[in-house]
Order: C-alpha cells, then structure tokens, then sequence
C-alpha cells in the first residue's frame, strides 16, 4: 500500500509536484491514445467500405452470371386462358398459339335435396366409393355421412373423395381433375345411394381431361395446371377456355431490376466515398471546417477513379465488340454531370437495345473477350471489386488487418506505459514520503537542541 503524506513536515505541495511529473510522463500515452481513437475511425469508416463494396461486388457479378441472361419469361397475350413459366433457355423469340376447347374437370356427383343435412335419414345399408366400404344406419344423416366418407378418402384406391354440402344436397367430388381420376360408386347392400339420387344420371358431372391446340398440335391432359410435358422447358397454366398466343422472351425485367441494385449500391459507396474524403470550408470565414476521416487515402481516391474509368470504358475492337454498342454511354447508362454517381439516363435506349440487340447487350456487360481477361463492362468491373475485397489480397482487406495490428500494437504499447507510469507515481510518493520523514526528523532533533540551550524555535 503506497503511503501517500503531504509536506506536513516541508510545507511542500507534495500532491502538486508529483500530479505535474506525471503529467510529463503522460505525453506519450496521450498521443498513443489520439493514435488509436484516429485509427478506430479511420478502421469504422474502411470496414463500412467493406461492406457496401462486398453488396457492389455480388451486385456486379450478377450482371456477369450466365444464369442472369440465360434466364427466360412467358408473355402471354390472354393469362386468362394461358399463362405459365420458362426453365429451359432454348426457346428464345419463339411464339405460340393455344386453343383451348374444354378444360379439366373433376367427377362430381350430388344427390337429391334432402328436407334438413341434420336430420336422420332413416336408410341402412353399405355402399363403395372407390373401393372403400361406408355403412349407413338409420340414425345417420347428410353431415354424419359425409364425414364417413371423408374420413375414408385417405384409403381409397387413386386421389381420393371429397364430400361436402350445398344447400341440402351431399356432393361427392374428386380431389383431382381428369378422366383417369374418375370416381366408382355403388350400393353394395340397400339402396342407400340409389335412394338419395346419388346414382341417378342427370345428377353426374362426368370428369374431363384438358383439350387444347398448341400451335394446331392436339394436347391432352388430365389436369389444367402445371403442364410440363407439352412443350420442353415451359410450364404452362391453362385456366379458361379461348384463344391466345404467347411467347418466350429473354427476362429483360429481371436484367433492369438487377442493373438499378447495381446502380443503387454504386451510388451508395461512391457517396460515402466523397463524404469520407472531402474536406468543407467554411464561407463564413474562408477557413477549412471539416475534414473527412479518410481525407488524403490514395486508396480512396484510386477507388473512385477506377470505379469511374471501368464504368465508362469504350471497347473499340470491333472483333470483341459490335461498336454500335461497345459502351454503357449507347445503351443509356451514364453518369450525371460532374458527379461520380450513374444512372440510367435514356431508358427507352436501354429498353430498345434489350429488346432489339439483347446478344449485343449481353455482350457489353459480360463478354470474356479473346484471352479470357474480361472485355465487358460489368465483368471488368467485378473482376476489380475481387481485387478490392478478396478475403485475403484485396486491398481494402489489407488495409482493415494493418489498421488491426497497428491498433492493437498501440493498445499494447498504451498499457504497458500506463504500467510504467504507474509505477512511478509509486516511486515517486514513496521518495516524497522518505523525505518528509527526513524533514521531520531534523525539524524534532533542533527542537531538543534550542529546547536544551533555553532557546525557543521562534527567536529563529
């Protein structure tokens, strides 16, 4: 325990002296501290520009991947009467004319009104519906029939029954649509379903399968929806009957979507860029106000500059690229004014050469070109955001582990100096404490002497 005694005996400000040479002592700690707060600024504002380039970065690869510009859409003239999806890529351009004369339905049969669906019915007997078993008793009604039966549709042979109410009539109804799906009733003791009208002929609703024309081809199927046989990577929807025509084009909506995510996090990190780097003077008094934390970082400034010239790179090899369409300038992308910011700034352009010249397009964003070093625009550009955010040689990853170290090793650096300075202040309360026992000593020992001659402290 450190003694800490004041200059009882010296009448010096001990607690003063020692405060300002530890003060001294503490210059170089301040400074590693004001080293440290500017590196976690400068390590919060790199790790932002981390982030948004690793969105920038999966933005532009999108506009790279195959998959993106392989991708097809169905246009349908009428989605009332046809509508559906593409998987396959093949099929671009082409066109259709569908037909559709009858749609697929399920086998129905109802019975007749009853006076009440609650009310016993005073039948017995058993019946079958697709080969299950329903026994009836006199106490049963509509409802506690109906519940027999759906209770057994899980065991049925094929897709099973569905029977339910309307009015005071019980409907039986196929869980499927088809032909193929068409149920089998009869009475197999009593007259159950006879009596109820179940087996009468005009209260049948006979199952169908789809009948339609692709392209004046005969098509049949057993269900509406979900059609994947008929035309080799179409999923096709048939949902009334009439005529339409559609046609499987290359999902330019898809293309613009992802090029505006792209636009948008460009946008995004450029912006943050600036403000990070500018510096602001004040008009008031013509004095610079504010600096940005990364004012002066070479890698800043190469970031916005490389960004900008990728972005705005012509490919004049006309054996690489159609030269009608070797920029994003032709195409309606640019950038606004002096500002690093792109945008879309002629979309009907963009639409035109989507619709128009889609190889062509393709092309610009992701051509390999010749040696396989990347020619298109996007695919340059991804390549570059690999370079800034690789997880182990990308610049700015280096840059985020350097600030790492050289803030741990200031922090280290830091603790070991307050070490240090505490141990001094020890030293020093210590030294002051000897002396003032000193001090105290010799102040006792001349009080025995002048006490001893008969002198008094005061006539000196």
């Amino acid at each position: 325990m450190t003694i800490r005694l004041g200059g009882m005996a010296s009448s010096l400000e001990t607690e003063s002296i020692i405060q300002t040479l530890l003060d001294d002592r503490s210059a170089p700690i301040n400074t590693l501290k004001n080293k440290i707060s500017e590196d976690e600024e400068i390590y919060a504002s790199w790790t932002q520009i981390d982030t948004e380039m690793s969105v920038l970065s999966s933005n532009s690869q999108l506009l790279t991947n195959y998959t993106t510009w392989a991708q097809m859409v169905m246009a349908s003239s009428d989605e009332e009467v046809v509508s559906g999806s593409v998987t396959g890529t093949s099929l671009a351009g082409r066109k259709f004319l569908v037909n559709v004369s009858t749609l697929a339905e399920e086998h129905q049969y109802h019975s007749y009104a009853q006076d009440a669906t609650n009310t016993e019915l005073g039948l017995e007997g058993e019946f079958t519906v697709n080969g299950q078993t329903i026994a009836v008793a006199t106490t049963d009604t509509l409802q506690s029939i109906m519940s027999k039966i759906n209770s057994a549709s899980a065991a049925m042979d094929g897709v099973g029954v569905n029977a339910g109410i309307i009015g005071t009539s019980l409907v039986l109804r196929s869980n499927a649509t088809g032909t193929a799906n068409a149920m089998t009733i009869a009475d197999t003791t009593g007259t159950v379903l006879a009596t109820l009208g179940l087996t009468d002929p005009d209260n049948e609703t006979a199952a169908k399968d789809l009948s339609a024309t692709v392209n004046n081809v005969p098509v049949t199927s057993a269900t509406n929806t979900g059609i994947k046989d008929i035309i080799s990577g179409v999923t096709l929807n048939f949902n009334a009957t009439g005529t339409a025509t559609f046609s499987v084009e290359h999902d330019t909506d898809n293309i613009k979507s992802l090029l505006n995510d792209f636009i948008a996090s460009y946008n995004e990190i450029m912006a943050y860029l600036e403000d990070q780097s500018k510096v602001t003077v004040s008009s008031a008094s013509d004095t610079v106000s504010d600096v940005g934390t990364l004012q002066g970082d070479s890698l800043v400034n190469k970031i916005q500059t490389k960004s900008r010239l990728l972005l705005s790179s012509i490919t004049t090899n006309p054996n690489l690229m159609d030269q009608d369409f070797n920029s994003l300038y032709k195409i309606g992308i640019w950038f606004e004014d002096e500002d690093n910011e792109i945008s879309i700034t002629d979309e009907d352009a963009l639409d035109d050469a989507l619709t128009n010249n889609f190889e062509e397009v393709m092309n610009l964003f992701r051509s390999y070109g010749t040696d396989g070093n990347g020619v298109g625009v996007f695919r340059q550009f991804s390549d570059y955001m690999d370079q800034l955010t690789d997880p182990a040689t990308g610049s700015i990853t280096v840059k985020i582990n350097s600030l790492t170290t050289r803030i741990s090793d200031n922090e280290l650096q830091k603790a070991k100096l307050q070490s240090q300075l505490a141990d001094y202040e020890v030293d020093l309360w210590q030294h002051f404490a000897e002396m003032e026992s000193s001090v105290s000593a010799i102040n006792s020992a001349s009080s025995y002497v002048f006490n001893s001659l008969g002198i008094s402290n005061d006539d000196n």
